[in-house]
């Protein structure tokens, strides 16, 4: 699917660069990063850690 994202020059240069030496696309490493990312975070959402309350 394509889309069109703004992204920061320098950021966008240095993935640039990294994805020249692995010799990957720059889709891939774009892709990778965002997964790794997705995994991290459980599905893209931060889950609240439920709160236990005592009653007296």
């Amino acid at each position: 699917m394509r889309t069109t994202i703004r992204l920061d020059e320098k950021l966008l240069k240095e993935a640039k660069r990294q994805a020249a030496e692995s010799g990957m696309t720059l889709t891939a490493i774009i892709e990778e990063s965002l997964r790794e990312r997705l995994a991290r975070t459980g599905s893209g959402r931060k889950m609240r850690q439920p709160v236990r309350l005592h009653v007296v």
